[in-house]
């Protein structure tokens, strides 16, 4: 049985619809979780008794700038926006 809406086209009841999206979600939950982890890291890849730089060297030819320095007159922490 369909309920028909203000224009006279007939909708899908509520329990239906809620049961459709309950199966929908499901498969997509199902699908993102047999897909595995996004990214792996190598094994020994990071070295944890080096906090400071974790075993990793820069680059060559590498460059650094400062994009953000907080003052006293602005927030300490900045994300970006």
């Amino acid at each position: 049985m369909y309920i028909q809406d203000t224009m006279g086209k007939p909708t899908i009841p509520i329990i239906k619809r809620a049961v459709l999206l309950s199966f929908l979600f499901a498969g997509v939950c199902f699908t993102a979780s047999a897909a595995g982890p996004p990214f792996t890291v190598k094994a020994g890849l990071f070295d944890q008794n080096r906090p400071n730089d974790l075993g990793l060297q820069a680059a060559e030819g590498a460059e650094t700038f400062t994009v953000f320095r907080p003052s006293a007159a602005t927030d300490h922490y900045s994300n970006g926006v």
